[in-house]
């Protein structure tokens, strides 16, 4: 029996850059440390979430690890998902380079992860859910809206477009924008991003989380400064245009999940890890 029905979106079926590859990886980590700012996204998140030392992060679509690294001084435990086995190894060789015990390494995607670990206060998606198209995003959004504890909080970035009448300028100013920040690869992997993936409107993704499938209790949602630095800097000229946004869910009824369950597609947590998570658990 198929773990899920035939008509199920296959997160395994890969759209633009295919970073199952150990290549693309490696490109993909040297790209993400030219353009983003890890200590400032870091503060940021923090600060937008009030993310407690005490409390459980959830890191969705984890890629290397960069980020999950980063703020794990900041919590107690993280869970940091992400689909491709390559980037988990990345990540995980990552965190046990940096000394982090506290980062619990799981396969798994936005519509496919099966949380088995501790309650989430926070969760994190950033530059993930443009891997799905729309109707699978907010399947994405309502199963991490269950992930979370009342109260918990969930901090969203990602690529999003405007409304334009003519998009060729457009694309192509971002496209050079991406080439003087990281180099020719970059501006081809974004070629690839517009051509393949799944970016929407501004106005799709804000529609898609005033559902009431998903009863935020309150939501903050801002255009913002948004890492990699050239979209920050094309949203000066009106180029591009990224959401960062904060939300507090309220009480989640229970609810039960009448599809047959896949087999297990955690991968286990680095030794390190692992002896945080059996600490946390007591």
């Amino acid at each position: 029996m198929k773990p899920y029905p035939d008509w199920y979106y296959d997160e395994e079926a890969q759209k633009g850059v295919d970073y199952r590859k150990i290549e693309a990886v490696q490109a993909y980590d040297l790209k993400m440390q030219q353009l983003r700012n890890l200590e400032q996204e870091v503060e940021e998140v923090k600060e937008a979430t009030r993310l407690g030392r005490e409390e459980v992060l959830l890191d969705m679509g984890t890629g290397t690890g960069e980020f999950a690294v980063g703020i794990s001084p900041h919590c107690r435990l993280i869970y940091a998902v992400d689909p491709s086995p390559a980037m988990l190894e990345a990540a995980r060789v990552k965190a046990l380079s940096r000394g982090r015990e506290n980062i619990a390494f799981q396969r798994g995607g936005l519509l496919t992860y099966l949380h088995r670990g501790e309650p989430v206060d926070v969760a994190v998606s950033q530059l993930a859910l443009h891997h799905l198209p729309d109707f699978w995003k907010f399947v994405a959004l309502q199963r991490i809206y269950r992930l979370l504890k009342p109260g918990g909080r969930l901090y969203l970035r990602d690529v999003v477009f405007p409304v334009r009448e003519d998009y060729r300028p457009y694309f192509e100013e971002i496209i050079a924008e991406t080439g003087r920040q990281a180099g020719e690869k970059a501006a081809g992997d974004m070629k690839i991003h517009i051509k393949e993936e799944y970016s929407t409107f501004d106005w799709v993704m804000e529609g898609l989380l005033k559902k009431p499938a998903l009863p935020w209790k309150k939501r903050i949602t801002a255009t913002a400064s948004w890492r990699p630095t050239f979209v920050q800097k094309s949203s000066r000229r009106g180029l591009a245009i990224s959401k960062a946004t904060i939300l507090l869910p309220g009480p989640v009824p229970a609810q039960k999940d009448s599809r047959p369950r896949p087999p297990s597609s955690d991968i286990s947590p680095s030794p390190l890890g692992r002896r945080r998570l059996l600490s946390a658990k007591g």
